[in-house]
């Protein structure tokens, strides 16, 4: 069967959304495969050979564009070439014969125990604003979880010690607040009931009237380290789900409780995180060897 490669992504969305992915992820794929094929998409996807997408990936090296991004957008012509070819679609590209680049290996930095007390210590809790922004900070650090996660909170997800959030694929967890952040939330759902009494998202806009979506928490984040002083650490709602694993793996958690914990479908993921636990391991190998304390030459 021949389909235009402009129906065929129409079609290939209509699919992940049938397979209840998130409209983040199909979202997520428009913007891949439009962009990538935006010129080639009044042809038929039989008609798409290797030396064009070779193309695209060359277009996006000239433009800047990381190796990670590139790589998205593969991933998201992969799956598409894969989809038609479940559909019996005719497709001019064998998606296997669609190599990933290579990306460094890069261990990435992480917040130092006063940069977090610093960071707590920004928001102005004088104001309803500084205690949201605050106890933003306090459930990203002490739960690993997604900004799509907690932007969907609503207040009667929490039954402490435990949030129920909406993970990826709409399914649902559990996740578990520590002592000190219990008692940090009791108060601010105390201080938030006489703001916004009618319930709804745990953390509003500033107004109380909506919800806040994933960009203006980026940039709570972002302003909150701001103030705080940190320059040499790029500090994102991401950055606090890889602080999470850190402190996880570091204190001897195991990773398929990582894996539960982050709401990850299968371990492979998990263990990117414990990369992050490597350069403790290189840490600890340097102060603990044999010789370390020893007085050479």
């Amino acid at each position: 069967m021949e389909v235009v490669i402009a129906d065929a992504i129409e079609e290939f969305l209509v699919d992940r959304r049938l397979r209840n992915l998130s409209e983040e992820t199909v979202a997520w794929y428009s913007k891949r495969l439009r962009g990538a094929l935006h010129d080639l998409s009044d042809r038929r996807l039989s008609e798409l050979t290797s030396s064009e997408v070779r193309s695209i990936v060359a277009d996006l090296m000239d433009r800047g564009r990381a190796a990670g991004t590139i790589n998205g957008t593969l991933q998201a012509v992969k799956a598409l070439l894969n989809w038609a070819i479940e559909e019996e679609i005719a497709v001019g590209v064998d998606p296997r014969r669609l190599r990933m680049l290579k990306q460094p290996r890069m261990v990435p930095q992480l917040l130092t125990e006063d940069q977090i007390h610093a960071l707590l210590a920004a928001p102005d809790l004088r104001t309803f604003r500084g205690r949201r922004d605050r106890m933003i900070l306090l459930t990203f650090l002490d739960t690993g979880c997604r900004v799509s996660e907690l932007c969907g909170m609503d207040v009667g997800d929490v039954s402490i010690p435990l949030i129920r959030v909406l993970g990826k694929g709409r399914k649902e967890r559990l996740l578990a607040l520590s002592p000190p952040v219990q008692r940090e939330m009791l108060r601010y759902l105390r201080i938030r009931g006489t703001v916004c009494p009618d319930g709804g998202p745990l953390f509003p806009s500033r107004n109380g009237a909506g919800r806040l979506g994933r960009n203006r928490v980026g940039r709570i984040v972002t302003a909150q380290a701001r103030r705080a002083g940190i320059t040499e650490v790029r500090v994102t709602p991401h950055l606090f789900r890889r602080q999470f694993a850190s402190a996880f793996l570091r204190g001897g958690g195991p990773i398929v409780h990582l894996q539960q914990i982050l709401g990850h479908a299968d371990i492979t993921m998990s263990r990117r995180y414990a990369a992050i636990f490597d350069a403790d391991c290189f840490e600890s190998s340097m102060s603990l060897s044999p010789v370390a304390g020893m007085r050479l030459g």
